[in-house]
């Protein structure tokens, strides 16, 4: 008699195990397809500061040693960041409940999830008003008056100190919504989401082990942004008044 109820508890214990096994599969695969969809809309927001960043490189070395040929490549290299802008920002996506369910059982904010893809037109539209500015100069003002203007190195200065606050403000936003996930997931966030950008994964950051840590860091970049885009609208503001 004991040594069935034994057997009975042993095949209840394996079934069990089985049960949860099975569970564990599953909401493994449903967080790996979270943070997949994760991977596409930030991976997007990504390629809009790249295109922005490759522009931007190009103009740089203009004004570090300049020649007409370094002239026409930057030009060339803004319009080109403009038309790819426009494709990237283009992605569409819709959470699917399954989805939602894993982000509300992970404790993350479903509109905090959606926030890089909801303001993915935006950030197109402040790249490319970055870049309209600089090609004005590239393609107006230097063929006209033949020199590289104090403003253009200003705006492109401050333009970079800007692009490089974004990026580690977009690496503490990712880092604030994941930062309580598993040992395990964060091994597959690492691997399969920020391994693949090019910009949100700066060399002078640091993941924090809780989103409140992330948040005060996103604060302070804020913060510098604000501060970077004070100081262009004071180079704007001159420019217009020296030209009147």
């Amino acid at each position: 008699m004991l040594k069935k109820a034994g057997r009975s508890l042993m095949i209840i214990f394996i079934l069990c195990l089985a049960v949860l096994s099975g569970c564990g599969k599953a909401d493994q695969e449903t967080s790996e397809k979270m943070m997949d969809d994760f991977g596409s809309i930030i991976g997007a927001s990504d390629e809009l500061s790249a295109h922005f960043d490759t522009a931007l490189t190009a103009v740089e070395e203009y004004i570090a040693s300049p020649s007409e040929e370094g002239r026409k490549k930057a030009s060339d290299s803004c319009s080109e960041a403009q038309k790819q802008l426009e494709a990237a920002a283009g992605i569409s996506y819709e959470m699917s409940d399954e989805v939602k369910d894993c982000l509300e059982k992970k404790g993350i904010s479903a509109a905090d999830f959606m926030v890089p893809y909801q303001t993915l037109a935006s950030e197109k539209d402040g790249w490319q008003d970055f870049l309209t500015n600089i090609s004005y100069y590239l393609d107006d003002y230097i063929p006209s008056m033949g020199e590289i203007p104090d403003e253009l190195k200003q705006i492109c200065r401050l333009d970079r100190e800007y692009f490089e606050e974004n990026t580690k403000f977009m690496y503490y936003g990712i880092n604030s919504l994941f930062a309580g996930i598993s040992d395990e997931e964060m091994e597959y966030l690492d691997k399969n989401v920020l391994a693949a950008l090019r910009c949100f994964q700066p060399s002078d950051v640091q993941w924090e082990k809780t989103s409140e840590g992330a948040d005060q860091k996103m604060e302070a970049c804020m913060q510098q942004m604000e501060e970077i885009y004070m100081k262009m609208s004071a180079v704007y503001g001159a420019h217009l008044t020296g030209s009147e």
